[in-house]
């Protein structure tokens, strides 16, 4: 028989009771744990995808008997999913077929409802198009979305985004947050991942920095569950006696590793890993996409400034655009073209950061300079040949190669280099026609053309791009109330609490800005069809 997947989907931005049931559900069947499977093109996030399949019966390296069961669940790991679909656009229009210009409030119908005050969210055209920018909290609007009012991030009061960028049926992504300087109460919501199992339950979280006094206290309980298995298996660098996914969410992992369980017990400690790095994802989408804006808060009436990501910054310096024509000798050209005057002569080796379909064709590139040099390609035989271990054959051989560097004249070295947020998808949503690739796969960003000849007084690096940051605007802090959000319990002891609410609040607060000393000396050549 054919199982079938069975999802149930959650969209909180405050952890409740029910939450808590929703992460750790509880069955008569026996639960054989997350296996380490995952479906390719389904982990999402601010990394890489992942492979198609991992194997679902080994990843653990070991069998889990069922003694006097027949029935079990079998759970997969789904991931954190950045992107909010687009169910209508309420707000019209212009003539242009554009919106947002001089400050228009634009009402669109999503199909999250997580989405808060001051949350900034990507347009299916991403670095083509400014953030934007939540006024409000999302709020119920039909029995299949929720509604969102925002205004386009950029000072310009000119500035709009295009229709088709936030028409039914695209997505638009939630990159990131942008609070006032001052009294800065706004935050956005966290996703977590959840399970996916055949025979029912998914869950997928997406909380908040709230939990309720009920949270607390499940969360309490399990903690002093006893674990009466006297089955064990290794998994994480720890031995446990139940399955993992009981009781348990996922994290997004780092390209290459598995995500990260939770167990039931431990959930509110690494709910604050959680939100500290949502912190820092958002911050690195806010370096990347940002636009330069200075405007007032209209509740705390202080100011929210924005510092111009890369992508802004970049149209100042060595930023070229073609229709695909462009071939290797118009790349070095317009590469060396900013060495006449702006770097050392020796100071010459350029990293090209690209997707996979860019890595793809600069191989082209210097494959083809290869084969039509009139100089004599050495290829000895063996050259691109080697020995491999394998069990099919005691001379296994394997052959094959790329081209990931080429040095030009004049002292130019190109250094071909990955980076795998070129090829997410979700982000990155326009696709060159006739391939798989996003078309930001194929543009390449050079983060700095040499060193820089001066440097910032004061800076702590020589380095021509840094990150600029307030010290004093860091923040990291729990506010406590009746119960503990480390224990779950409440105070009975009759001492004093920091507020009578019985939730507890976590908030984390970060600070940067992308900091250019010299934007000659970075660069972009940015595929335009």
């Amino acid at each position: 028989m054919k199982r079938t997947i069975v999802k149930r989907n959650f969209s909180l931005s405050e952890g409740s009771l029910n939450t808590w049931f929703a992460l750790a559900q509880k069955s008569d069947v026996t639960n054989l744990g997350v296996l380490g499977a995952r479906l390719f093109g389904t982990q999402y996030g601010f990394g890489q995808m992942k492979n198609m399949f991992v194997s679902m019966t080994q990843a653990s390296g070991r069998v889990i008997n069922l003694p006097a069961r027949s029935s079990y669940v079998f759970s997969l790991k789904t991931p954190i999913d950045i992107r909010v679909p687009v169910v209508d656009v309420i707000t019209a229009p212009d003539s242009n077929g554009n919106l947002g210009a001089l400050k228009q409030v634009i009402e669109i119908v999503v199909g999250d409802s997580y989405l808060r005050r001051n949350q900034l969210l990507l347009t299916s055209h991403a670095n083509n198009a400014p953030m934007l920018r939540l006024i409000e909290d999302a709020k119920p609007y039909s029995d299949v979305g929720f509604l969102i009012r925002c205004v386009v991030q950029d000072s310009d009061e000119t500035a709009f985004v295009p229709y088709d960028a936030i028409a039914p049926g695209t997505y638009l992504v939630d990159a990131s947050s942008s609070v006032a300087d001052e009294l800065a109460y706004d935050y956005a919501g966290v996703k977590f991942g959840g399970q996916e199992q055949y025979q029912g339950y998914i869950g997928r979280v997406r909380t908040g920095v709230k939990l309720t006094d009920g949270f607390l206290k499940a969360e309490a309980a399990a903690a002093m569950e006893g674990r009466n298995n006297t089955m064990t298996y290794e998994y994480g660098g720890a031995s446990h006696t139940v399955a993992i996914s009981e009781g348990a969410i996922y994290t997004e992992a780092d390209p290459g590793e598995d995500p990260q369980a939770l167990r039931a017990g431990t959930y509110v400690s690494r709910i604050e890993e959680m939100v500290y790095q949502s912190a820092f994802d958002r911050l690195e989408m806010l370096l990347r996409f940002g636009r330069e804006e200075f405007m007032v808060d209209d509740i705390s009436n202080t100011k929210i400034t924005v510092a111009p990501g890369f992508y802004q910054l970049v149209q100042e310096g060595a930023y070229m655009q073609h229709n695909g024509s462009i071939d290797f000798d118009a790349l070095y050209n317009f590469l060396s073209a900013y060495f006449l005057s702006t770097t050392k002569f020796l100071d010459r080796n350029i990293v090209l950061r690209m997707g996979q379909g860019g890595i793809l064709k600069f191989h082209e590139w210097v494959k083809s300079k290869a084969e039509n040099s009139p100089f004599t390609v050495i290829n000895e035989p063996g050259f691109f040949m080697e020995k491999v271990k394998s069990q099919f054959h005691i001379n296994s051989l394997a052959v094959g190669y790329q081209f990931t560097v080429y040095r030009a004249p004049n002292g130019l070295t190109l250094t071909a280099a990955y980076d795998p947020m070129k090829d997410n998808r979700h982000i990155f949503q326009q696709t060159l026609p006739g391939t798989d690739f996003p078309i930001e796969s194929y543009n390449i960003d050079i983060i700095d053309l040499g060193s820089a000849d001066s440097d910032v007084p004061g800076a702590m690096t020589s380095s021509n791009i840094a990150i600029a940051k307030d010290p004093l605007g860091e923040e990291y802090y729990w506010v406590k109330g009746v119960y503990d959000p480390y224990t779950g319990k409440a105070v009975v002891n009759g001492s004093t609490v920091e507020n009578g609410s019985k939730m507890a609040e976590l908030y984390v607060q970060t600070t940067g800005g992308l900091h250019v000393t010299d934007v000659t000396r970075i660069g972009r050549v940015e595929l335009n069809v």
